[in-house]
């Protein structure tokens, strides 16, 4: 399947560095993608039963992602645990107040540079899709996008393309 959309940028990758790149980049008036493997945002760090901060690091990430109480299960001097589906609802929240798309249940296999834009195939329970870019960041934890082409490593030096690890 094919969507004619045109996206200023697709973010891969919807843990904590993915969705602050792509909400960062919708704020600045982007058009953004973010494509995320899972069926929540906050990748492998949201995908645990227990989620526990130090007291800063929440207050940190509080602020930054504009949570509410409802995220916390309990808290005391030194570390706050939180509820794991309220994360993943705030997570959701933050960047959709961004003005970013969400697709999830999604991995990329295939990417292309034509005339300045890009376009990536991903695969999901529903088949494949293709989507069009003017630039790309992989936010995976093992650069999904980057691995899923046989010329990869050529493709590192591509200034449009953003590697986080």
């Amino acid at each position: 399947m094919e969507r004619n959309e045109q996206y200023d940028l697709i973010v891969v990758g919807g843990g904590l560095s993915g969705l602050i790149a792509a909400a960062t980049a919708a704020v600045e008036g982007k058009k953004v993608l973010l494509a995320e493997s899972y069926s929540f945002l906050g990748g492998s760090w949201t995908g645990s039963n227990r989620l526990w901060l130090p007291l800063e690091h929440y207050e940190l990430l509080a602020r930054t992602l504009e949570w509410s109480e409802e995220v916390i299960l309990n808290r005391d001097q030194e570390e706050v645990a939180l509820v794991p589906a309220q994360v993943k609802i705030a997570l959701e929240n933050y960047v959709m107040s961004k003005g970013v798309a969400l697709l999830y249940g999604v991995k990329p296999y295939a990417w292309s540079l034509c005339e300045g834009t890009y376009e990536v195939s991903f695969a999901g329970k529903f088949g494949s899709i293709r989507l069009r870019a003017d630039r790309l960041i992989d936010a995976t934890e093992h650069g999904a996008l980057l691995r899923c082409t046989s010329s990869y490593r050529d493709r590192l030096l591509d200034d449009h393309i953003i590697a986080w690890r």
